[in-house]
């Protein structure tokens, strides 16, 4: 490709990758409302002081911003840490040019092979709510002495399970004759 350089043009000095990167950070960091900008700071300095208190280099890598922001989800609405970590990229890209692929890096989350029983009862629990249209009240144990019934209980006996799925009978606590003098 064939391009002439205009007589009106000047010499200007070519300048290397880092410098075009940092230029741009600069540079978008300007077009930023004043505002955003106090955010942003705010946010950076939060950062730092987390940095500095947890002994954490300040260098941003995907361990170390998503201990920050476990760590901010405690103090802040978790859904304003997303914010703060832009702040944090806003700021530190002029320093560190892939600070926004470390930001959005997808950390590998483990979890334990072992079930935890409460969990899956609970799933159990809101799965057959849900599916059996029932109330809360026809799930759960009342604290208070006046409202528990045994006679609301589902009984474990009545539980049939098959390879298709399973079936529970849930028997009325009350009489057609008690409901009526409920009512009344």
């Amino acid at each position: 490709m064939n391009i002439t350089t205009s007589s009106r043009s000047s010499k200007r000095p070519v300048w290397t990758k880092t410098r075009l990167l940092q230029e741009k950070s600069i540079t978008l960091g300007f077009s930023l409302e004043v505002g955003s900008r106090a955010s942003y700071s705010s946010a950076f300095k939060s950062y730092i002081n987390f940095c500095t208190n947890h002994e954490l280099d300040m260098k941003p890598t995907p361990d170390t911003l998503s201990l920050y922001a476990a760590y901010m989800s405690h103090f802040i609405n978790p859904k304003s840490v997303s914010s703060y970590l832009s702040g944090i990229c806003n700021h530190l890209e002029a320093l560190y040019p892939d600070v926004r692929e470390v930001r959005s890096h997808k950390l590998e989350i483990k979890r334990s092979q072992k079930s935890n029983h409460n969990t899956c009862l609970f799933f159990a629990i809101l799965s057959t709510s849900f599916h059996g249209l029932m109330r809360l009240g026809e799930n759960v144990w009342p604290e208070k002495k006046s409202l528990q019934d045994y006679r609301k209980v589902i009984m474990r006996s009545s539980v049939t399970m098959s390879t298709k799925g399973y079936s529970f009978l849930y028997k009325h606590p009350y009489s057609q004759d008690e409901l009526l003098s409920l009512l009344l």
